[in-house]
């Protein structure tokens, strides 16, 4: 489709229903005006002088910057600074913005991210979001018409689409882009694709459990409200979805209420960054998705619902799309605050080394080979290697399993159990036919005080409570352990120091048993071990005899 007819000045919906307007509108203006330019909420804004730079590099976060550049985020600011104050000086600095960016951007020769499948999509949003709003003020009909034309070919183009949540951003913005076609048969044509790749995406990308397949929880989150706007737009058009679909995106949102924390905090699993959502209802029911090889463990304290228990085992995926190498990972809430956290994201360039450090298995609480390195392929063939194998819930425990066969003839699994009274018992099995060192790695809230009390046993104080954190030894087996400074990223492109603990053994078969409980709790489990294929552990003078 090489040209697009358009119905002028004629609003065929309320964008207002689609675009997600900025709560700090006033401020990010306010940095405008002094030379500031805020291209998104969470990065360092960009300083000029009397124009935009629209080839501007970042010294870390290159890519993102561009692309959020060129999103054109500051237009519904400078919208919302309009409707709240009814000066239409902010209309005029839009238009010429707006303008400054066609007359330099619109040749799509550009070496810049102009015509990067994530900055069109929000563009023609917002430039569309200032033209229904901007009455005499509008961008001249020609030229709207013209990025229009140029946004409709770039998103209905097969080979700029892409297979993950960036393919919902486009199928959204073309959506909406084709309401100002002329042409019906056109128009019908665009919906009938979209629709089809909608629901095919919907199928492909969720679990047969409703979690979305991108390895995090800020992308389910993110993929949902996406998917929400399509549902709108899609029932404004008279194309709805199915009820199959609505109730997939029904059992996706109940999700979030399992996923989030008990503090309303959504974990940093994967490329997640520190959400908050009071919004959010808390479910403690636990949650296991085979396919997605992950497993939530949820306790409620009904005495108080935010000290309650939360924990999470990670190993597998579907998706390589913001996918860390965190098999065999633990995360563990209780208390009222973290205590093994996960890395976050820190930035999406794959080429720099605080990205490396915090995607590698070193940035998370898991079991790895020391200076050894597993690469994923594809999910059909590694899913024979990565897998969450097991969950039991029983009245005083709950157990997951786990494996990771991905490393070189070396074979991990990891079986924890929650005990009722909040002792965490973690069974790791390695056999290799190499010598090698393995590292139980665990990564700290950053408020976390640690102390090395000897190479078996860990304190932590965490809010003024103290817990333990003990490797028992087996036939000898020597263990060396060590408290290392490293970070995590809480905040895209920000890092926060945290501590990491490590209990190390040298070998090819061998086991590490480790308990986490509070201190004051020490005499509670008085022996562990591991018996023909059973953990047995004595709690509280009861003996427990689990199968592996």
């Amino acid at each position: 489709m090489s040209t697009v007819l358009f119905i002028k000045d004629c609003i065929l919906m309320n964008i207002n229903k689609i675009i997600s307007v900025s709560k700090n509108y006033e401020k990010n203006i306010s940095e405008f005006e002094n030379g500031k330019l805020i291209v998104k909420e969470n990065l360092e804004a960009i300083v000029f002088k009397d124009n935009i730079d629209w080839n501007y590099t970042h010294v870390t976060n290159s890519r993102t910057y561009q692309v959020y550049l060129h999103s054109l985020n500051i237009i519904k600011d400078f919208v919302q600074m309009y409707l709240s104050s009814n000066n239409e000086k902010y209309l005029m600095q839009a238009v010429e913005l707006i303008k400054d960016w066609y007359k330099k951007n619109m040749g799509v020769e550009n070496t810049n991210l102009s015509w990067n499948e994530h900055a069109v999509s929000y563009r023609i949003l917002n430039i569309i979001y200032f033209q229904e709003n901007a009455g005499n003020s509008k961008l001249p009909q020609k030229i709207f018409n013209k990025i229009i034309d140029s946004h409709i070919n770039y998103l209905n183009d097969d080979t700029n689409y892409k297979d993950n949540n960036h393919g919902i951003m486009m199928d959204n913005s073309l959506l909406v882009s084709s309401y100002y076609c002329r042409s019906n048969h056109i128009k019908n044509l665009i919906i009938s694709k979209v629709y089809y790749r909608l629901n095919y995406s919907i199928r492909r990308d969720f679990s047969y459990q409703g979690l979305h397949l991108e390895n995090s929880p800020e992308y389910h989150r993110l993929v949902l409200t996406l998917l929400n706007r399509s549902r709108i737009i899609l029932e404004e058009l008279g194309r709805p979805f199915t009820n199959e679909i609505i109730q997939i995106l029904a059992n996706a949102k109940k999700l979030n209420s399992i996923i989030i924390k008990p503090n309303r905090e959504f974990p940093l699993i994967g490329d997640t960054g520190t959400i908050v959502d009071r919004k959010v209802p808390k479910s403690f029911v636990d949650f296991i998705d085979y396919e997605a090889g992950i497993t939530v463990l949820n306790k409620k304290k009904t005495s108080d619902i935010s000290m309650s228990t939360w924990f999470v085992l990670k190993s597998g995926y579907q998706s390589k799309t913001h996918k860390h190498l965190d098999d065999l990972s633990i995360n563990l809430f209780m208390d009222g605050h973290d205590i093994f956290v996960d890395s976050g994201k820190y930035n999406y360039e794959n080429n720099n080394s605080e990205r490396q450090r915090i995607i590698s298995p070193e940035g998370h609480s898991t079991l790895l080979v020391e200076n050894k390195h597993y690469k994923l392929t594809n999910p059909q063939k590694d899913q024979l290697k990565l897998a969450v194998n097991k969950y039991i819930n029983k009245n005083k425990y709950k157990l997951v399993s786990a494996k990771n066969n991905m490393y070189p003839s070396t074979y991990l699994s990891r079986t924890c159990v929650l005990t009722k009274s909040d002792e965490l018992i973690i069974y790791d099995s390695i056999n290799s036919k190499l010598n090698q060192n393995y590292t139980q790695n665990y990564i700290m809230n950053p408020d976390a005080k640690v102390v090395k009390i000897d190479n078996t046993k860990f304190e932590i104080e965490i809010n003024n409570i103290v817990y333990v954190l003990e490797t028992r030894q087996r036939n000898n087996e020597k263990v060396e352990s060590k408290i290392i400074d490293t970070k995590i990223s809480t905040k895209f492109g920000h890092l926060t120091n945290t501590k990491q603990l490590k209990f190390i053994k040298e070998g090819y078969v061998t086991n590490f048993i480790t308990l986490f409980y509070k201190k004051e709790n020490e005499q509670k489990i008085t022996e562990i071990y591991i018996n023909k294929g059973k953990i047995v552990y004595k709690l509280n003078g009861e003996t427990q005899s689990i199968n592996l």
